[in-house]
């Protein structure tokens, strides 16, 4: 794989060393891992985000195999369907989402271990609300921010 100039590559994180770089080729749609000895492309993954402090658990938002329809409020026609992933020993991992819904959930950190993701998702009333992912208790929501009244924000 090699970066296009013209597909405005954005690193979007590196691991303790700085010897991983992770990130996204925009126009593309296309995730990147990159070490001094070569770059990856994890493939049609639109956003590389985050990266465990050794390097080797990547965060991604894939796109879903759908594409979900959102009030007027959100955006106008339809929107691009998310769905936070976990790349590691070369697989990706769907994360899942709070609802049980494809194309909700985006992911946002992730801790150095790679063992803990947290990240956003909309509720069946399409607000959103955070959550945290582990491999042992899946998808948890973390419920509405004081003064949200009940979960009902909208994104921002």
């Amino acid at each position: 794989m090699s970066l296009c100039p013209d597909r405005y590559a954005t690193p979007t994180d590196l691991s303790a060393d700085a010897g991983v770089i992770v990130g996204y080729q925009y126009h593309a749609s296309r995730a990147f891992r990159w070490t001094e000895h070569a770059l990856w492309d994890i493939g049609t993954v639109p956003k590389g985000v985050g990266v465990s402090a050794d390097g080797t658990v990547l965060l991604a938002n894939k796109y879903g195999s759908r594409r979900a329809v959102w009030p007027d409020w959100l955006h106008p026609n339809t929107v691009p369907a998310y769905n936070a992933h976990l790349w590691q020993n070369w697989a990706l991992t769907d994360l899942g989402s709070i609802t049980g819904v494809e194309g909700t959930t985006c992911a946002s950190a992730i801790s150095a271990d790679g063992r803990v993701v947290c990240g956003g998702c909309y509720t069946p009333t399409l607000f959103w609300e955070a959550f945290r992912w582990t491999a042992e208790g899946g998808m948890v929501g973390l419920g509405a921010a004081p003064g949200c009244g009940g979960g009902t924000t909208r994104p921002g």
